[in-house]
C-alpha cells in the first residue's frame, strides 16, 4: 500500500444535475414516453451531519464533508470539486469511508490529513444536520443497463429535535457517462425545475456558505484591465490550482505530484515575469519558498517518470533483454519512488509548507504591487513578456546540435518561463498570444523529452553500475541506454525543426 493510503477509502467520480423545485412540484414523464425503463424504489430517510470550520472554509471552497446514516451510500463522504460544469451540472470526486471510521463528534483522520491547505490550523466541528426523505427512480435502457438515477428529496433542516426549515430538490446523477440526458433535463426544466449550483447543506447554512473562498475565483480581465488586474487573476488562478493539487498529492491521485509542480513553476515564473510590478521583498521570499517546495517534490516526480519510461521503452529490445531491464528497474525504482513520496508528504506536512500556503493566500488576495501596476495591462505587460522571450531567443542562438546536455536543459528552463509568460497574456490580448503560448508549448514538450531521455541514461548507468548487476543485465541496460541517447538527439533535431514556428508566432502583433 502507498504511503498515506487506506484500504477502506473509496473514490468515485460523481456527475450530478441539481434542481430546486417547489413543494408541490410534479415530476414529468421521466421515461420519455417509454424510451427509458424506470424503476421506482421505496422511499428512505437519511440523516446527514455536515462538518466545517466556524467561518465555513470548506463550503466556500466547494468542498463538502459529511457523515450520512441511511440508504445504500451510508458513511463518511468528502466531496471535492473537479470542474464547474456550468448550470445544474456538478462534477465532483467523492471520497468515501465507512461509518465506523469516525463518530458524530470526530471526523476521520483520513480526511483531516487531506485538508491542511484549506483548514490551516482551524478546527472542524458539526455545523448543520439535514434529514432527507428520498424517493429514487433508476433510469435504464431497453437492455436493463442503468443509465442514471433521479432522486426526489424533501429536506428538513434540524435545530436539535425541531425542524427549522424544509425545502425540496431533484438531482439526476449520471451512472453511464455516455448517455445523453439533455432531453430529460429539458423536461424537468419545462416542468418548473430550476437549475441549482448550491448543495443542500449550503442552502441550509445560507449566504455565508457560498461567499468567496480564501482565494476568490479570479475575476474576468480584458484588454482594458490594469496590469494589477492581470497579476491578481494569474496569481489567484494558480494559487487555487496549487491548493487542490496539494490535496490530490495527499490522497495519491494520479498525476498529482506533476500538477503540484506545474502550479509551483507557474507561480515562480509569474513572480519573475511580473517582478517589476511587485515589491522585491515580496517576490524574493515567495520564489525562494516555492523553489524549496519544487525541490522537495522533484525526486518523487522524476522517479515516477523514469519508472514509467524505462518499463515502456524496454519494449524496443528483444524480449530477453527487455525482461532483464524490467527486472533491474523493478528492484530499484519502486522502493526509491516510495521513499521519495514519503519525503514529499513530509514536506507537505511541515510547518514551512503551511507557512508558504499562508504567504500564497495573502499574495493572491493582496499582492504587494508597485504604483506602476495601476497602468493599463496593454501598456505594461507586453514588454515584460518580451523580456522572457528575448532571454530564450538569445540562448537558442548559442545552442548547437552537439552542445552539452546541460545547455539544452537551460534552454528548456527558459522556454518554460517564456511559455508561462505568454500564457499570462491571452486573458487580455487575444488569439495572437494564444498562438505564441501554443508554439512555445510544442518546444517545451520537445525539450522535456530531451531532458527525460538524458535522465534515463543516467538512471540506466546507475543501475548497470550496481555491484549485484549481472553481465547480461548490464548489457541489456546498456542497449536501452543507447536507445535513450538516440531519443535525446532526435529531440534536438525536432526542436530545430519546430523553432521557426515559435519565431513566426512571436512576430505576430498582440491584439486585444
Amino acid at each position: 500500500m502507498k504511503s498515506g493510503a487506506r484500504s477502506d477509502l473509496v473514490t468515485q467520480r460523481e456527475i450530478e444535475h441539481k434542481f430546486s423545485v417547489a413543494a408541490l412540484f410534479v415530476l414529468p414523464d421521466i421515461s420519455l414516453g417509454g424510451t427509458f425503463a424506470v424503476t421506482t424504489e421505496a422511499p428512505i430517510t437519511q440523516t446527514a451531519l455536515y462538518f466545517d470550520t466556524s467561518d465555513l472554509k470548506l463550503f466556500r471552497w466547494g468542498i463538502t464533508l459529511r457523515r450520512r446514516d441511511g440508504g445504500k451510500d451510508a458513511g463518511w463522504h468528502l466531496k471535492l470539486p473537479v470542474e464547474s460544469g456550468g448550470g445544474a451540472r456538478h462534477v465532483r470526486d467523492e471520497l468515501q469511508l465507512p461509518l465506523s471510521a469516525g463518530t458524530s463528534a470526530s471526523v476521520p483522520e483520513t480526511f483531516t490529513r487531506l485538508l491542511p491547505g484549506f483548514l490551516r490550523g482551524t478546527t472542524l466541528h458539526h455545523v448543520v444536520t439535514l434529514r432527507t426523505v428520498r424517493q429514487a427512480h433508476v433510469i435504464c435502457d431497453a437492455a436493463g443497463v442503468e443509465l442514471a438515477e433521479l432522486v426526489d428529496d424533501t429536506v428538513s433542516v434540524l435545530n436539535g429535535r425541531n425542524v427549522a426549515a424544509r425545502f425540496r430538490e431533484v438531482e439526476v446523477e449520471e451512472i453511464s457517462h455516455s448517455v445523453d440526458l439533455s432531453i430529460l433535463i429539458g423536461q424537468l426544466r419545462a416542468a418548473g425545475a430550476v437549475p441549482s449550483s448550491i448543495s443542500k447543506a449550503a442552502t441550509a447554512l445560507g449566504p455565508s456558505s457560498v461567499a468567496d473562498a480564501d482565494v476568490p475565483r479570479p475575476r474576468p480581465v480584458t484588454a482594458e484591465s490594469t496590469a494589477a488586474d492581470v497579476v491578481n487573476s494569474y496569481l489567484s488562478t494558480h494559487v487555487r490550482a496549487l491548493l487542490f493539487a496539494d490535496l490530490d498529492v495527499r490522497r495519491d491521485a494520479p498525476d498529482s505530484v506533476h500538477q503540484l509542480r506545474v502550479a509551483v513553476r507557474r507561480l515562480r515564473s509569474a513572480l519573475r515575469t511580473f517582478g517589476p510590478l511587485l515589491e522585491p521583498e515580496f517576490t524574493s521570499g515567495l520564489r525562494r519558498e516555492l523553489g524549496w517546495l519544487a525541490n522537495e517534490l522533484g525526486a518523487s516526480r522524476d522517479t515516477e517518470v523514469m519508472l514509467h519510461r524505462l518499463n515502456s521503452h524496454a519494449k524496443v529490445l528483444t524480449p530477453e533483454h527487455a525482461k532483464r531491464v524490467r527486472e533491474a528497474v523493478a528492484t530499484e525504482l519502486p522502493p526509491q519512488l516510495e521513499r521519495a513520496r514519503i519525503q514529499a508528504l513530509a514536506a507537505l506536512d511541515s510547518s514551512r509548507h503551511l507557512a508558504l500556503i499562508e504567504l500564497l493566500i495573502a499574495a493572491a488576495s493582496a499582492p504587494a504591487l508597485t504604483p506602476d501596476a495601476a497602468e493599463p495591462a496593454r501598456t505594461l505587460l507586453p514588454a515584460l513578456v518580451a523580456e522572457a522571450w528575448d532571454r530564450l531567443a538569445d540562448d537558442v542562438k548559442k545552442l548547437r546540435y552537439e552542445s552539452p546536455s546541460d545547455d539544452w536543459h537551460e534552454a528548456r528552463i527558459l522556454a518554460k518561463r517564456a511559455r508561462y509568460a505568454a500564457e499570462a497574456l491571452p486573458i487580455a490580448f487575444g488569439q495572437s498570444s494564444v498562438d505564441r503560448a501554443v508554439a512555445l508549448a510544442h518546444v517545451t514538450e520537445t525539450l522535456g523529452e530531451h531532458q527525460d531521455a538524458w535522465l534515463a541514461q543516467q538512471t540506466l548507468q546507475q543501475l548497470a553500475a550496481k555491484p549485484d548487476t549481472s553481465g547480461l543485465a548490464g548489457f541489456s541496460l546498456g542497449l536501452l541506454c543507447a536507445h535513450e541517447l538516440d531519443c535525446e538527439y532526435r529531440a534536438r533535431a525536432l526542436f530545430t525543426e519546430r523553432w521557426p514556428e515559435v519565431r513566426r508566432a512571436h512576430r505576430q502583433p498582440a491584439k486585444g
